[in-house]
């Protein structure tokens, strides 16, 4: 009995072992996996993409010459600019309207401009927010894009539009129509509610040749802009405040399908001005580390000397003679090593993973090996206890 109560001891005690040992495997399986795991992501998880910016200038006049000249900073992208610069145009159509449009979040979107469009039949309809400037005369120049907020001014996260400072992830304006306009393949008349050329803008309609007129729907009046000067962004309209569409032949004053707008409500036609030419600018770069390629491919320029405690920053300045939007790839090869390490890594956890994970499932075959053959040896010694027994009655 005392030996029967001793294996039974024995054999509990490496249960517990076992127990032991499948949960620690197991644990290691797991946090090597998760590892693994986690670097592989990170090695190959490629960065968000830099989000875009367009920028376009309409005229009154067609015959006008526009000239559109972006700065550009990768590590201070608040400070981003516009200038603009408008000559021949007519003096009796004189007026002009910088159309920027940020990506999503931008600081400027809270302060936009409702930005709508009669789509033709192959486009489809846009709504969204825009900054506007408006003027008659050439504006100051370095007009702020605002579309990224400064973190000393505004604390919280850099750039409600997710930008990280770097070259890799520099956000370059495209000095042109955004791609929904340029899918239409023909030029449209942009509508600009405002009581007269350079004057605040409530809202913007693009109009395009053969548009399609939506049903009509009745919508409340529009109010009046706020007060701003000629080359300042314009107030918010909402899209509550569009004027009632309805199909109608076009007219002088307002868009083809927005002829019946509220009382007081005037439209001021803008076009595309048939002669411009571009300029965009990146400033202060720093390219050490990084494998640069470019298209178009602009024209370098060293920005200040190489003296002793100055880093040598250099500029790239690309030029059109109509629309503009350069790209650039900056690969940081620190990055890239790190993710090579991070994949070498990866791989040695997910190999030593394999092998817990191979011990876990061999503490487990023991076990289950060990309890068979104890249920064998239970069951052994029950039938000779009880063919023993059954001798000792036979005998009696």
């Amino acid at each position: 009995m005392a030996a029967k109560t001793a294996l039974m001891v024995k054999l509990l005690r490496a249960h517990h072992i076992a127990i032991a040992q499948g949960a620690f495997y197991l644990l290691v399986t797991g946090l090597l996996t998760w590892f693994g795991i986690f670097l592989q992501d990170k090695a190959f998880t490629p960065p968000s993409p830099a989000p875009q910016i367009y920028a376009a200038v309409y005229v009154r006049d067609p015959a006008a010459h526009v000239a559109l000249t972006a700065q550009v900073y990768p590590d201070d992208p608040w400070t981003d600019s516009l200038t603009v610069t408008v000559s021949g145009a007519s003096p009796k159509k004189a007026g002009w309207l910088l159309v920027v449009e940020c990506p999503a979040g931008a600081p400027s979107l809270k302060h936009g401009v409702h930005l709508s469009s009669e789509s033709v039949p192959q486009t489809q309809s846009s709504v969204t927010q825009a900054t506007v400037y408006s003027g008659i005369k050439n504006p100051k120049p370095n007009m702020s894009l605002l579309c990224f907020q400064d973190p000393v001014t505004s604390p919280g996260p850099l750039g409600t539009a997710a930008y990280s400072p770097s070259l890799a992830n520099v956000s370059l304006p495209a000095l042109q129509l955004d791609p929904g306009v340029i899918a239409a393949q023909t030029a449209p008349v942009l509508y600009a509610q405002q009581n007269r050329p350079g004057g605040a803008v409530s809202q913007l309609i693009q109009v395009f040749p053969g548009s399609v007129c939506p049903s009509p729907n009745p919508i409340p009046a529009t109010a009046s802009p706020g007060p701003t000067s000629a080359t300042t962004s314009s107030a918010t309209a909402s899209a509550s405040t569009t004027p009632t569409a309805v199909p109608s032949p076009s007219s002088s004053r307002n868009p083809g399908c927005y002829v019946q707008a509220p009382a007081g409500t005037t439209f001021i036609p803008y076009v595309l001005p048939t002669s411009v030419t571009t300029t965009e600018t990146l400033n202060d770069m720093d390219t050490r580390g990084y494998q640069i390629s470019m298209f178009p491919v602009g024209t370098p320029a060293e920005e200040n000397g190489q003296r002793p405690g100055q880093i040598a920053e250099e500029s790239i300045t690309w030029n059109g003679k109509s629309g503009l939007n350069p790209s650039l790839d900056a690969t940081n090869q620190a990055a890239e090593t790190a993710a090579s390490h991070d994949t070498f890594v990866a791989g040695i956890s997910f190999g030593v993973a394999s092998g817990t994970a191979v011990a876990f499932f061999d503490v487990l075959w023991q076990g289950w090996s060990r309890r068979r053959d104890t249920k064998k040896k239970e069951a052994a010694g029950g039938a000779e206890a009880a063919a023993s027994g059954g001798s000792e009655d036979a005998t009696e």
